[in-house]
């Protein structure tokens, strides 16, 4: 809904001082959104690695969580090789050996670091980090999910100094399980460094970060959405970050939300109402059993129609890509035809108090297994289903609240399909 940028000035000196100067910020709105500030970590640079303790989102997000790689930190996690690379570039003698390790936590309970780390097989130095945090790291009750990567460039002379790095924060409300989430994606790339400068001593006792007072828009050296195409604006890169956490914790869920939620997939599963259920009300949860595996059910009940309806389903994913979804259904809400004739609340509210009922309701008992799979920007699916559908009359021959006489409903053919 907004895209930021940012133009900032990052200083580091021997051993451990560092200072960020944030130059100028600029936004865009593409769609409404209530006006807030950033973090400061979503507007500068990580420096050090994090340092032995990792805090994201000045430690409202995750707080006091041990780096894998601080020295007090090796009783608290599990550490296995799982590559080896080697990487040319041009001013280089010999290729440069990077060990992959993957990181998992002994203790899911606690705040813990949970992804994979790239280290100089030399010299021992980070070059990459790529990883998420157990729930229990998850300050913030709305957070889903957390994941940060890092990533360093070699100096000759100077070592590996930082060169991109995205934090990601994805969150939900926490009650309920709704198809809506908010997720911020900060990105952020050094560049252009200067070595050796010449800096006044007391310049590290300044404020270690701090924002512009009079932004320098000169500061900027990209168009402010040129990288939106390429960034995306949904949280579809998550998939992949949520599968290496599961194999990293197995049988532990990843999610920072709680398994036990209510579940809604639309306002007319809470409350509706047409000429033949008259008023119906309903409610759903859900149940995260595993990583992989989620149940969902809801149940209604139509006063008008004196009829109770419900669904029972289970989600398996089997991959970041591919998902299983079983689910038996009795009494569920049809429409005739292939298009709705009106979105649900606009036809609840025209039922109760207008001059029409747009819908032509009929129902339907059974089950379906669902197999679909995701191919770039595609969804491709197959199911199965087998269905009763029946027909029941008018439970009101006019508007409640208008007063008005609904049109006959045009009659579902019944029978199984």
């Amino acid at each position: 809904m907004r895209v930021d940028q940012v133009a900032v000035d990052v200083f580091w000196q021997a051993p451990d001082r560092t200072r960020q100067i944030i130059k100028a910020t600029r936004k865009e709105e593409l769609l409404p959104v209530r006006d807030f500030n950033y973090y400061i970590d979503r507007l500068t640079a990580v420096q050090n690695g994090f340092g032995d303790i990792i805090t994201v989102g000045e430690g409202r997000d995750v707080n006091q969580v041990p780096h894998p790689l601080a020295p007090s930190s090796m009783p608290l996690y599990r550490y296995r090789v799982v590559g080896d690379l080697r990487l040319s570039a041009p001013g280089l003698d010999t290729p440069i050996r990077v060990v992959e390790v993957e990181v998992s936590p002994k203790s899911s309970t606690s705040p813990r670091f949970v992804g994979t780390l790239f280290l100089d097989a030399a010299s021992g130095a980070l070059t990459r980090m790529s990883f998420s945090f157990t729930p229990s790291s998850d300050i913030d009750p709305r957070v889903d999910r957390v994941h940060v990567d890092l990533e360093h460039s070699l100096w000759p002379g100077y070592g590996w100094l930082p060169f991109r790095q995205k934090v990601e924060v994805r969150r939900e409300i926490p009650e309920i399980d709704l198809p809506v989430a908010s997720v911020i994606r900060a990105t952020l790339e050094v560049q252009d460094y200067t070595f050796e400068p010449t800096l006044d001593q007391a310049f590290f006792s300044g404020p270690a970060d701090s924002r512009p007072q009079f932004p320098d828009s000169t500061a900027f050296r990209q168009e402010l959405k040129e990288h939106l195409a390429s960034e995306g604006l949904t949280p579809i890169s998550l998939a992949e970050v949520e599968k290496e956490a599961r194999d990293a914790v197995r049988e532990h869920l990843v999610s920072g939300l709680p398994p036990l939620r209510l579940h809604i997939d639309g306002a007319s599963s809470i409350l509706r109402a047409n000429r033949v259920e008259g008023v119906y009300a309903g409610l759903g949860a859900s149940y995260g059993l595993r990583p992989t595996t989620t149940l969902r059910a809801k149940a209604g009940y139509g006063f008008g129609a004196n009829q109770a309806s419900g669904e029972l389903g289970v989600l398996w994913t089997l991959s970041p890509q591919s998902m299983i979804r079983a689910t038996a259904f009795g009494n569920e809400l049809r429409d005739m035809g292939p298009f709705e004739g009106a979105a649900g609340v606009v036809n609840s509210v025209s039922s109760l108090f207008g001059v029409a009922d747009y819908s032509d309701p009929f129902f339907s008992s059974g089950g379906q297994v669902e197999l679909t799979r995701r191919a770039g920007s595609w969804t491709f699916g197959t199911w199965v289903t087998a269905e009763a559908h029946r027909r029941k009359p008018s439970a009101w021959r006019t508007s409640p609240f208008g007063g008005h006489r609904f049109r006959p409903v045009i009659p579902a053919l019944e029978g199984t399909l």
